[in-house]
C-alpha cells in the first residue's frame, strides 16, 4: 500500500509546504518570546525549545482540525524527501580523516556489542526454546529498529515474524 500511486497534485505539495511553514514560523516566535522572557526555567525547557513547540503545534493542529489535515495529500513524500536530505546534509559534513583514522575503533566497538548480544540471546533463547528467527529478528530490531527486523524477516520469508501489510 505504501508503495502504490498516489495523486499529488502542485495544490497538495503547496498547501502541505504552507502548513509546515506557517508552523515552523509560529514556533519559532513562540520559543523566542519564551526565551527572550525572564521566564521559569520549566517553562524555558519547555516552550523555549523550537522542536517541542513545533511537535505541540503540530498536534494541536491535527487534533484540532483532523479532516482538513487529512485531506492534505503529498505530506509523506515531502517528510521522506527532506528527511533523505538531512541525512545528506548531515552526511556531508563528515570529515573522511577522522572516519577512517577512528572508523576501526567502531567497527571493533560494534563487532564486541554485537558478539555480546548474539551471546546473550543465543543463550536466553535456548534457555526458553525460543526459533533461531525469533532470537534474529530480535537481535536485528535491537541493533537496526523495527523496520531492519521487518525488511530481515521479509526478506527470509519468514511471515510468522513480519508485519502483514507487507504480504
Amino acid at each position: 500500500m505504501y508503495w502504490k500511486s498516489k495523486g499529488i497534485s502542485l495544490k497538495d505539495i503547496a498547501q502541505a509546504m504552507a502548513i509546515t511553514f506557517f508552523i515552523v514560523s509560529v514556533s519559532q516566535l513562540i520559543s523566542g518570546a519564551i526565551n527572550a522572557n525572564s521566564s521559569n526555567f520549566i517553562i524555558k525547557q519547555l516552550f523555549g525549545s523550537v522542536y517541542l513547540v513545533m511537535t505541540l503545534l503540530t498536534t494541536i493542529v491535527a487534533t484540532v482540525f483532523p479532516k482538513f489535515m487529512s485531506n492534505v495529500k503529498g505530506s509523506d513524500e515531502l517528510g521522506n524527501i527532506m528527511l533523505l536530505m538531512w541525512f545528506v546534509t548531515i552526511g556531508c559534513s563528515a570529515n573522511l580523516v577522522q572516519i577512517i583514522q577512528y572508523g576501526g575503533l567502531i567497527i571493533c566497538a560494534f563487532c564486541i556489542v554485537f558478539s555480546v548480544m548474539c551471546l546473550l540471546v543465543f543463550s536466553i533463547g535456548k534457555i526458553f526454546k525460543f526459533d533461531l528467527e525469533e532470537m534474529m529478528v530480535g537481535i536485528i530490531a535491537a541493533i537496526g529498529g523495527p523496520p531492519t527486523a521487518a525488511a530481515l524477516s521479509i526478506s527470509m520469508g519468514w511471515k510468522k515474524w513480519s508485519f502483514p501489510v507487507y504480504w
